[in-house]
C-alpha cells in the first residue's frame, strides 16, 4: 500500500535518505564511507523518489540539511578532521559534541550501544566522497502532506531560522516544527516518539 517516508537531513559522512515503504513504514537515511552517517539523522535531506510503481502519500524531513538552508562554518570545520582521517576516537568525539552530551559513553547511552559501535566501525570502512547533489525542486511538494521536524540543539544549523525558511519555502499546509531537546545525528533515537508521531499523523492525513 502507499507509504509515508521519512527522509533524514544530511551530514558528513551521509548517504541518501528514501521516502518508501509500505503502510506508515519510514525510509532511513544509510550513511557511507566514513564519518557518522549509516542512519543517525543523515540522508540526503528531502529524501529519494519512490521507487517505480510505489506511490508516495506522504513526508517527513528529520533536521535537513541543504534543503533550506546552508552548514554552520563551525559544524564543517568541526567535522574535516574526522574526514580527512576518521578514527573511532575522532568519530565519537564528534558525535558527543554535535550531540552537546559529555563524551562518546554518554552518546553509546543515550542512541544505543549497537548503533554506537556501528558508527564507530565506520572508521574501517572505504572511503568515497560525498554524494549530495543539488537541492530539491520543492514546488511538487504541494501535492501531499508534508512534516518537517528539526532539531533544536542542532550543530549543523540554526534550527529555529532553518524551520522559518522552511515555512516560507513550503506549500501552505505543512507541518514544520522544532523539538527542542533533539541532535542532529541522533534524532530518529533519542527522539523516537516525535519521529513516530510525526510519520504516523503525516500518513493519516493522507
Amino acid at each position: 500500500s502507499p507509504g509515508c517516508g521519512a527522509g533524514s537531513g544530511g551530514g558528513p559522512g551521509s548517504g541518501s535518505g528514501c521516502g518508501a515503504g509500505s503502510g506508515s513504514g519510514s525510509g532511513c537515511g544509510a550513511g557511507s564511507g566514513s564519518g557518522s552517517g549509516c542512519g543517525a539523522g543523515s540522508g540526503s535531506g528531502a529524501g529519494a523518489p519512490a521507487a517505480p510503481g510505489v506511490r508516495l502519500e506522504g513526508l517527513v524531513l528529520l533536521d535537513p540539511t541543504q534543503v533550506f538552508g546552508g552548514f554552520r562554518p563551525a559544524y564543517l570545520v568541526r567535522a574535516l578532521p574526522m574526514l580527512l582521517r576518521p578514527t573511532p576516537g575522532r568519530i565519537g568525539g564528534f558525535l558527543a559534541w554535535e550531540s552537546g552530551l559529555a563524551g562518546p559513553q554518554a552518546v553509546a547511552d543515550a542512541a544505543g550501544p549497537d548503533w554506537f559501535r556501528l558508527q564507530e566501525a565506520t572508521a574501517g570502512f572505504p572511503t568515497v566522497r560525498p554524494v549530495t547533489g543539488p537541492r530539491p525542486d520543492l514546488r511538487g511538494l504541494g501535492r501531499l502532506p508534508v512534516t518537517v521536524l528539526f532539531a533544536g540543539r542542532s550543530r549543523c544549523h540554526d534550527a529555529r531560522r532553518t524551520a522559518r525558511a522552511a515555512a516560507a519555502a513550503l506549500p501552505p499546509g505543512a507541518r514544520i516544527e522544532v523539538v527542542p531537546d533533539a541532535a542532529h545525528h541522533v534524532f530518529p533515537l533519542t527522539a523516537a516518539e516525535a519521529v513516530a508521531e510525526a510519520v504516523a499523523t503525516t500518513s493519516a492525513t493522507a
